[in-house]
């Protein structure tokens, strides 16, 4: 009663019994979470604020669900919350002493398991967050950490949520690893290649704008693509009229045949994995035996879906004896299903190949061309096996405009 002579509703503590939510959400601005009150549309922008205030020490709860039906996002989740019992500190789950603590970081109070389905895929997980009360405190980061699953699909992440009532943002330690980059699409909404088998480890640093757009940077990660090394910084942007990824990646130790899905041709290791796609809609994925050029199908009806321009180098090429290629650098550009190569080079046979590549995807079929530049390409070294050409040191230079339609190189 004597925060009452204060003008202070307090509240000690609450405590609910096995709560039940369920967040329904059927569009962009429209939820069963927001409630507009009868006088907001009648307010005086020059009216004083209120001098009440409410507080609230404490909420309890023993076990509780959280249903999920979301068709922005295509979700239908039960979420299963769990007190841990005993606090757990955050550096304790982040095995870390990072600047997140130095801000205070919030104690692991619950825990949570997670089942369903997201974006039309089946998605499991567990993870773990801070207390209640700790949602409320701007400018405190809140304490996150999971672990999700979604068919051989895995994203994993600890780190905090910055000012949670508001989603202002996030910073998160995040790991991705599967089957190939392409099934990400599904829990992500990023369109990236097919590949070998994936995994990725770096650091996820997000400002988040619903009403603008939304800024994804995922720094200084380090991973394997197949038997590849890659590293890099990716930042994504949602936005109008498409989201866009920037960012640079680099391979120190690439395997050439771990290319193989994004030229259209059998990767080696991982390779029927990384269609699995291709064989769930009962499409052909194995080479014939009358086609000499790579079989498989560009797939382009999702390249209208973002834009991109990333640079990506690699520095040492692992490849068979047939194909003596040194380092590999290209600019890719997609803009509107239009994708480009700009430039797309090879150092081989001690000289090197320059090309401009345009395929244009919004058309059907596909149209393609390439501009091709060899200059000093030495005869030994092209023909390793034929024992004249080991003592000549000629050279081939010379220059090729190539032009074609179809959805894959043999076509």
């Amino acid at each position: 009663p004597l925060a009452l002579l204060t003008k202070t509703v307090w509240l000690p503590w609450i405590k609910l019994e096995k709560p039940d939510a369920r967040l329904i959400r059927l569009s962009e601005k429209n939820n069963n979470w927001t409630f507009n009150l009868a006088n907001d549309d009648n307010k005086d922008a020059n009216a004083k604020p209120s001098a009440w205030s409410f507080r609230l020490d404490n909420i309890l709860f023993d076990q509780g669900r959280i249903a999920i039906d979301d068709k922005v996002s295509k979700a239908d989740l039960e979420i299963f919350v769990d007190p841990l019992g005993k606090p757990l500190p955050f550096s304790e789950v982040t095995g870390s002493k990072g600047k997140a603590d130095k801000e205070k970081v919030g104690d692991y109070v619950f825990g949570l398991k997670a089942q369903g389905r997201y974006n039309g895929e089946p998605l499991t997980g567990t993870g773990k967050i801070g207390g209640m009360l700790a949602l409320r405190g701007e400018g405190t980061p809140f304490p996150v950490q999971a672990d999700f699953r979604s068919g051989n699909t895995r994203v994993a992440f600890d780190g905090v949520v910055n000012d949670p009532m508001k989603m202002g943002g996030v910073d998160l330690r995040l790991k991705f690893s599967g089957d190939s980059l392409g099934d990400l699409y599904e829990l992500t909404g990023v369109l990236l290649p097919d590949t070998p088998p994936f995994e990725t480890d770096g650091r996820l640093v997000a400002k988040i704008d619903t009403e603008k757009s939304s800024v994804f940077d995922y720094r200084g990660f380090n991973g394997r693509i197949g038997d590849s090394d890659i590293h890099g910084s990716l930042v994504y942007t949602t936005g109008k009229p498409r989201p866009k990824l920037e960012g640079d990646v680099e391979s120190r130790q690439l395997r050439l045949a771990d290319l193989g899905p994004l030229i259209g041709v059998d990767s080696g290791k991982g390779a029927e994995k990384s269609k699995r796609s291709e064989q769930k809609k009962g499409e052909k994925s194995v080479q014939p035996a009358g086609k000499v050029l790579p079989y498989d199908r560009f797939e382009t009806d999702k390249w209208d879906v973002m834009d991109a321009d990333v640079r990506f180098k690699g520095r040492r090429i692992e490849h068979g004896s047939s194909l003596p290629i040194s380092d590999l650098s290209t600019h890719i550009i997609l803009k509107n299903a239009d994708l480009r190569l700009q430039p797309l080079k090879f150092g081989m046979a001690g000289g090197s190949i320059a090309a401009n590549i345009h395929l244009e995807g919004d058309k059907k079929p596909m149209q393609g061309r390439a501009d091709i530049q060899a200059r000093r390409l030495k005869l030994k070294e092209l023909m390793p096996d034929v024992e004249l050409m080991q003592k000549t040191l000629g050279e081939m230079n010379g220059d090729a405009e190539l032009r074609g339609s179809g959805n894959s190189v043999a076509a």
